[in-house]
């Protein structure tokens, strides 16, 4: 295993910012530089079990488990501090030079990486059902693992050696059997933070000076009167918006905001 024994994490200790980045660093100096960041919006330790012994024959988490059941190495952090996770794509691209590489459910077919230089995939896996109704978030967890499961499979084939990191920006919020011990832990899981979650700024610049800072805790809208688009992650985590359309003058103040790909069915969106 590429961690010691000793660096084992309990039930209720919360892996603080720091804590994160020295457990992370046997991915960091291996010779084999390609990781995987799978990037939920909300998940906890307890989804595995509850979700995979809930509902029968159904187990949204299939991928992930046949990975840690596979894997020669593998941690299981049961909670990190949210703010660990929040900048967990900016601390691991200061801490090395990756090829950042940002990927949606619509582009893992066009999937190409170079293993002669460190690559850094951040997969934005599709958010959780925001009206806390089971079955939609066990399919929507389903249907996360079953792309986990094709990117992994992907990079199988391309005959890729890397590494999986898998985990969210907050805990889920839904009710809970207690009579169940959790089993299959994830590699990562946020904590609760008393303070409101934010994101670091969305940033306009002229020249050297700051014309706008877009702050948000949640970013969303609904095409069509049905379709939930969720922009969060792509706005202020991995900043995966084109800008460059944006004005600052003294007289006219506007930030334009394009995506592509945003979600299935939807090719470009623009704000």
């Amino acid at each position: 295993s590429q961690w010691n024994p000793d660096t084992a994490v309990h039930e209720g200790q919360v892996v603080s910012a720091q804590e994160l980045t020295v457990l992370l660093q046997p991915l960091l100096t291996q010779n084999s530089r390609n990781l995987v960041l799978f990037l939920q919006d909300r998940l906890s330790i307890d989804d595995f079990t509850y979700f995979s012994e809930s509902y029968g024959n159904k187990n949204p988490f299939q991928n992930v488990q046949e990975i840690l059941r596979s894997s020669p190495s593998s941690l299981v952090l049961p909670a990190v501090n949210c703010k660990a996770t929040r900048y967990l794509v900016s601390d691991l691209q200061e801490s090395g030079d990756w090829k950042l590489m940002n990927l949606t459910n619509l582009n893992i077919s066009q999937l190409e990486v170079n293993a002669s230089n460190p690559n850094l995939l951040v997969v934005q896996l599709q958010p959780l059902s925001s009206d806390l109704k089971e079955i939609s978030t066990l399919e929507a967890i389903a249907e996360n693992d079953k792309i986990i499961g094709r990117v992994t499979m992907e990079l199988q084939e391309q005959g890729i050696h890397f590494s999986v990191i898998y985990t969210a920006l907050r805990p889920s919020r839904i009710s809970r059997r207690t009579d169940v011990v959790a089993g299959v832990r994830r590699q990562l899981m946020a904590a609760e933070e008393e303070d409101s979650l934010s994101y670091p700024p969305l940033n306009v610049t002229t020249g050297n000076y700051t014309c706008i800072l877009f702050y948000a805790s949640n970013f969303s809208l609904k095409a069509n009167r049905s379709v939930l688009i969720d922009l969060t992650n792509a706005t202020f985590l991995t900043q995966n918006v084109d800008i460059s359309a944006s004005e600052c003058s003294d007289s006219n103040t506007t930030l334009s905001l394009k995506y592509t790909n945003p979600v299935n069915g939807i090719s470009s969106l623009e704000i």
